[in-house]
């Protein structure tokens, strides 16, 4: 796979269902065919990553560096389900463990289950 011009930079890219997730350093969610490369969309996020997106069942979860959590429907059209914000500053990791998500940010583990 081959994309002209998406790119991901501080975040990993996820691939979910036969398509990929990233976000690029402006602030700019992607999801491109994994096999192809074929753009299937991209969407202004508000704010730059540098948190890897993460899937669970059928959503995507980007969280930015100003504190929001976007969900988005997994799939090759654009659909926002959520967007929430947290109290807290730039979230530098997130991992999900026995049914929670637990989010570093500076000096802070928080736990959202």
């Amino acid at each position: 796979m081959r994309a002209e011009e998406a790119t991901a930079n501080f975040a990993s890219p996820l691939v979910h269902r036969g398509l990929v997730y990233f976000v690029s350093k402006v602030g700019i969610a992607y999801c491109l065919d994994a096999a192809t490369g074929a753009e299937k969309w991209r969407q202004r996020i508000g704010s730059e990553c540098w948190t890897s997106p993460l899937a669970a069942g059928d959503r995507i979860y980007f969280f930015t560096n100003e504190g929001a959590t976007l969900v988005v429907k997994a799939g090759a059209q654009y659909e926002e389900l959520a967007k929430n914000m947290l109290p807290t500053e730039r979230i530098y990791g997130v991992a999900a463990v026995d049914g929670a998500l637990l989010l570093r940010s500076g000096r802070k583990l928080i736990k959202l289950g």
